[in-house]
Formats: C-alpha cells, structure tokens, sequence
C-alpha cells in the first residue's frame, strides 16, 4: 500500500517534479562539458550542413576573381604544339607543362600581367617552395608590386615537439618560399614586411574532416623555429605574439588597415557563398592567350580592382580538395570565401552563452508544459517533434534572414532528455500496473484478455457477451496413428514445431487462440478485440496452414530416416462457422479462462470432423462462406451439400474452402466445372447425368488418393456413392438436397 500511495503522489505532482527536474537537467547541462561533447557537436555539426544547404547559394562577391590551375593549364602546351602556336606574343606558355611544379616566370609574368592590368590584390594560394628556374624574375617582380601580392606558406604538425612542449596540438614544421624567391634575413627587409607579404594557406578541418571555421591568426613562434631550428621554446608561452596571420588575414590587412583580425581562439564560421563553382574560376592559361586576354577579357580590363585568387583546381596533381557544408571544394575557394567573411564581416554569429541559456530555459519549461498535459506515449512524441521542428525552423530563419546562428544541438538534446525522463517515469507506471494485472490474472487467461485488460485498465470479471465471430477448430487426420510408430520424445518434437507453426499464422491473421487439446487447435476470430473481417481472416489462416502443412511434410520428407514415412502425409482438417456465440471469462471464481461456446461453436467443430467424410481439408459453412466473400473474391469455394448434423435440427450449407486464387491449378479449374455441371444435375435428381459429370471431376480432384496418400475418398467419389443409393431409393420430388449425418 505504501507503493502504491508514492506512486500515486508522485503521478499526481508529476508536471510540477518534473518541471523542475527538467531545467535543473538543462542548467547542469550549459554548466558542464556535455554541451562541448562530440555527440553534440557532431550533431550541431549535421545541422549546420542541412542549413547552409536550406539556404542556398548567394551572389557571389564582385570584386573576387578566381584563377586556377586546372586539368587544362596542364594540357594547354600540348594543345598548341598540334596547331604549331606561335609563342611570339606570349613566350611564357612555353613553361606550362604537363607535369608540376612549373618555373616560376610563369607567375612572374601572371603576377606582373594581373597587376599592370590594375589589380588590387593577388594572392598566390601555394608555396614556393621547390627550386624550379625563375626565381629570380619572380623575385624581382615581388620586389615591385609586394604591396599588392600576398604568398602562401604552410605548416604541419610535428609530434615529437607538440608532445615535448605547451605547444601541444600546434605546428611546428613551416614551409614558406625559398630565399630565392623571398630573401630574408636581407637588407631592406625587416621582419614586418616579410610578415606584409606572406601568410599560411592552411585550412583546419573538423573531426568529421569539413572545413566549416575560419582561422587568421597563429603564433609567430612558429615563423621564428622555422628560421632557426636551434631556438629553445620557452616554458611560458602566455606571452607570445600572435601574428603568423593567414594569407586571407593578410590580404584584407593590407587593403583596409583598420579591419579586426580575429583571435587565433576565435573560430569563425565561414559564411559560404554557395557549393564549388559559386566563385567561377578562369583557367590560368586564358590570360596568356591574346584572344581571350585581348577579347573577353578587354586588355585586362576585367581584373581592375579584383582580389584575384592564383591556386590549385586540378585535383590529381594538387589534392588540394575539401569537404564543407556546400560539398567538396577546391582550397583556393575556400580562401575567397574566408577572404569576403573576413572583409565583409559577414561570418554566420553565434548568439551569446547567455541568451542561449535563457532561451533554453523558457522554451524548454515551455515545451515541458505542454510535454505533460498529455497522457498518451504517441501524443508525447508528437508534441516533442513539433517543438523541435519548429525550433529548428526558427532558427533556421534567424540564420538566413538575420546571420544570427543559434545552435540547436544542445536544446534538441534537451528536449529529448526531458522527454525520455518523462516518458520513462511514465513507463514505470505503466509497467506497475501491467505487472500488478500480469501478477493476479496471467495464470488464468491468455496473454491477448490480459493486454486488452491492461489497456482498458479494467479487471476480469466472470461472465461473457454475445457478439458474432468466426469460430475456428484443427484436427490431425488420423492421429493416433502417429503414437503408434512414433516415441514420445519424437512426438513432442513433432507435435511442438507443427503447432508452433500453425499458431504461428493463426495470430499473424488476427485470431485469438482458445487451447490446444492434443493436436487439435481450438481458437476464434473477431474476439477479445472487435474484427469486421473475421471471416476472412478465419479463411486466409485455414488457406496459409494447408500451405505450411505441405511445406512440413517436405521438411520431414528431406530430414530421410528421423521420420516415418506417416509423418511425410500428414494432413489437417479445419472447419470454420461464423454466427453469435457467448464469449468470456467462464469457469469458477478462483480460476477462470476466456473462451466461447454455443450452438455456432458446436457447428464449427462438426465441420472439421465431418470433412473426413467428404475427403476434403477445410470445410466451412454457408455463413462463412458469405462473410468471407462479402469482404473480398479472394477464395475458391466449392459448394459440397446441405446438410443436417447430427444434434441439429436445421440443415446448413456446407462449402469445401480450396485454396486462394492465385494457388489455383488447372486440375483445379476442371474440378469445378465439372463438379458445378454434376451438382446442377444432382439437386434436379438427374442421376445419370450427374453421375456422369461427377465421374469427370473425380480424375482431377485434388485430393484423389491416388496423388494424395492417406486421403480417404473424395467429394466426387462421396456423390457418386450417394447417387448409387438415390438410384435405388428416390428421395422423392419434394426432396430439397438435405443431406441427414448419422454421426459426428
């Protein structure tokens, strides 16, 4: 009683408790590293993908002009040695060949063409680094437009001196052009404009391997071991210096003094124009050929006041690919678009900690609000979506609309926390109750009246309804025998595989199993839970356990000496009849089980045994028969007799069920023609013909011995014996087709 006295308290005080339990969750939640996980973040991660994706592509900034090395920049030499180039205009072309590195008075003249022709700034996106030829011309031409160029340099990780020092998880190792091309220490040259003209090219991943953040600044310790190796890391490194810039950091920097460069701890989210080729990229080679310099490009005239981008688009020899938000993009892409976020200041900006942790709160106790006012589990859920849907949504219009990024990863785990804490409290209850009916009543009535009691919270009383249903009874033909050849052990086995099978397809068509007696199957369909279809339930399962029956005798034909050959022909009888029967709880007040009887009980039962008299498997009553095909054409009938059973005083019509009819054959199809053609004539008493015809069908029934052992006659056969007496005996002219059984 005190259990049950908390368990009441609590379900009645639950909105409140868990109200409080659920922000007490979401504050400890903000407060803690769960919400910095990288379950979290992968999912924040996947969201970020789906909402750039919603967005969709941008226009792409004017001023930003993209010049790639492209699979054609590596072809282009060959192409013109076929048309005998005349290499007079631009001699240059020579230097494009197939294999990379190329020599360096390639982007010499590129450098020199791009910024006579009035460009603002370019930004060679790769290294210098490898001694090709031509450092010296593009050395000189650096030295006269280094104002207007930024280099690319590149560093990686080194674990050696990472794990040795408070450095861990920063590069050490750097490659920036050779002194040939950038001389330093030199004179002129100080460390500042060095720094002026060179940044890194490195691009930083997430653990899924996107690029998602911008990164401009790293520490010039970096710079300064490159140069020399032999400088001790200091043990202190709160003071060092971050102005190893990007080479995006530095462009923007040299062409607007006053633009804020970001933190190295400040990651920034790069506000991605759109998937690659949102920045058209101009193969390198089209402004060393005069007609497109001198045609579509007016003199160069399209380059005036561009930031243009010189890097690697040809993935073979570059692997200079990587996966974003949008999809896989070439490197030098990925600069352009950190280049405008960082010029523009356009970047997607997160919402502070603090309004995140207040709109958690308020739309969470909201959402748990409304999360408890609901008793179903499906309801629940169905609140739990909308409110993440929706959220998401919201959020998803802040981020296009406003470039207010609020990640929703911490809330959605919120919501389904609280919604699972909730839905287990629930759950326990539930399962209290189940157990407390399971524990009183599940010795006494079968699983199916439990869990219908368990969901109308209702316990068992004695007594029962009358409701009309399909009753259902199964008998093994001829099954003393098999205890004859078979042991016990071997029986058991038997008897337990063919019944879990039969049981099996009995509840997948929606029947309720009364019991077993020995090999025969007593059950129902259309109770405890109400079945409009009941009838053609009842007459798919009898259909589907004859299949099965036939599929276990060639189990047991193929298992060879483990079975007698009586096992390989064993076959069951079904009778169905439909009509009102009583249907409950009946036996005594301490031990009762749910079953059903009546009139329509007794008539099913008749129909399985009385069809060993007719030869036949299933046979079922004239009120089944109509049921079944009211709901769907789906059986072949075949009408048998009108008969009176014995203990009965009204005749009925008996209907032998065949099959399906996509099972039907063409023995089958003659069967019922000439079956139909013999019966018109034996309902008019025209023996003759009737004989005739029945004598027809009887070499194409189904179920002759001859093609089915242990089968004892066969309809055809139990008229032509019939017609044989009527010969001797007329009936007479009144007779109506009845049928008198003088046994069971």
């Amino acid at each position: 009683m005190q259990t049950r006295a908390v368990f009441k308290f609590l379900k009645e005080w639950r909105r409140v408790a868990f109200a409080v339990i659920f922000v007490s969750i979401l504050i400890l939640l903000y407060a803690t590293p769960i919400y910095n996980s990288v379950l979290l973040e992968d999912l924040e991660n996947s969201v970020l993908r789906w909402r750039f994706v919603q967005r969709g592509t941008i226009e792409q900034h004017p001023d930003v002009v993209m010049l790639g090395i492209a699979n054609s920049s590596f072809k282009i030499k060959s192409e013109l040695a076929l048309e005998n180039y005349d290499y007079d205009y631009e001699p240059y072309l020579k230097y494009f060949e197939p294999q990379w590195p190329w020599d360096k008075r390639v982007f010499a003249r590129t450098l020199e063409k791009l910024c006579e022709a009035g460009a603002r700034m370019v930004i060679f996106d790769f290294v210098f680094f490898s001694e090709t030829g031509g450092e010296g011309n593009l050395a000189a031409i650096l030295e006269e437009y280094r104002d207007r160029t930024v280099l690319a340099s590149v560093y990686e990780l080194e674990k050696t001196i990472a794990d040795q020092s408070s450095l861990k998880g920063r590069s050490v190792a750097f490659y920036e052009p050779n002194d040939e091309v950038l001389p330093w220490p030199a004179e002129g040259v100080t460390e500042d404009n060095y720094e002026d003209l060179i940044g890194f090219a490195n691009v930083k991943s997430d653990a899924d391997q996107q690029v998602r953040y911008a990164y401009y600044q790293d520490s010039k310790i970096l710079l300064n071991f490159k140069i020399n190796p032999s400088l001790e890391l200091p043990e202190d490194l709160s003071n060092i210096k971050y102005d190893l810039q990007s080479m995006s950091a530095v462009a923007a920097r040299k062409m607007y003094p006053n633009v804020r460069i970001p933190y190295p701890s400040e990651r920034l989210l790069i506000n991605y124009a759109g998937p690659k080729g949102t920045y058209v990229m101009i193969p390198l080679e089209e402004i060393f050929l005069r007609e497109r310099w001198e045609g579509l490009y007016q003199k160069g005239e399209a380059f005036k006041d561009k930031i243009v981008i010189v890097g690697p688009y040809a993935e073979v020899a570059f692997k200079d690919i990587h996966p974003t938000p949008f999809g896989r993009m070439p490197g030098p892409e990925i600069q352009a678009n950190s280049l405008v976020s960082l010029i523009e200041n356009n970047f997607k900006h997160p919402i502070s900690k603090a309004s995140h942790v207040m709109l958690g709160l308020v739309l969470s106790v909201f959402a748990m609000i409304f999360f408890t006012r609901y008793k179903s589990a499906v309801n629940k859920i169905a609140v739990l979506a909308i409110f993440t849907i929706g959220f998401i949504l919201l959020t998803q219009y802040l981020f296009q609309a406003h470039e207010i990024w609020v990640p929703v990863s911490g809330y959605i785990f919120c919501f389904f926390l609280g919604g699972n804490v909730v839905l287990g409290y629930d759950f326990i209850l539930e399962q209290y109750e189940r157990n407390r009916i399971r524990g009183m009543f599940g010795t006494y009535v079968s699983p199916e009246v439990v869990n219908s009691m368990v969901e109308s919270h209702q316990e068992p009383q004695l007594g029962g309804i009358d409701t009309n249903l399909t009753c259902f009874f199964s008998d093994v033909q001829s099954f003393s025998s098999f205890s004859e050849v078979l042991t016990p052990v071997q029986l058991v086995d038997l008897m337990n595989e063919y019944l879990t099978s039969m049981t099996d397809i009995l509840h997948d068509e929606k029947g309720t199993l009364d019991k077993y007696i020995g090999d025969a199957i007593v059950a129902m369909y259309g109770a405890p839970i109400e079945l409009k279809e009941h009838a053609y339930q009842a007459c798919v399962a009898a259909c589907r356990m004859q299949i099965r029956q036939a599929e276990l005798r060639e189990k047991w034909k193929s298992e060879g000496a483990k079975w007698p050959s009586l096992c390989h022909h064993m076959q069951t009888r079904i009778g169905l009849n439909t009509g009102p029967v009583t249907v409950g709880n009946m036996g005594s007040r301490t031990r009762f089980n749910y079953t059903f009887m009546g009139d329509n009980v007794n008539l099913a039962a008749r129909c399985e045994s009385g069809a060993k008299s007719y030869g036949v498997y299933n046979m079922v009553t004239e009120a089944t028969y109509l049921e079944a095909k009211e709901h769907a054409d789906d059986f072949i009938f075949r009408y048998l007799d009108k008969i009176q059973v014995k203990g009965r005083s009204r005749p009925v019509k008996i209907y032998e069920l065949i099959c399906m009819k996509p099972d039907s054959t063409d023995d089958i199809r003659r069967t019922m023609e000439f079956w139909a053609e013999g019966m018109d004539a034996y309902l008019k008493r025209q023996w003759d013909q009737a004989s005739s015809a029945f004598n027809r069908a009887l070499v194409f029934e189904p179920h002759h011995p001859d093609r089915c052992p242990g089968s004892p006659t066969t309809p055809s056969q139990v008229m032509l014996d019939r017609i044989d007496i009527y010969k001797k005996d007329d009936p007479g002219e009144d007779w109506d087709g009845v049928f008198v059984m003088k046994s069971k």
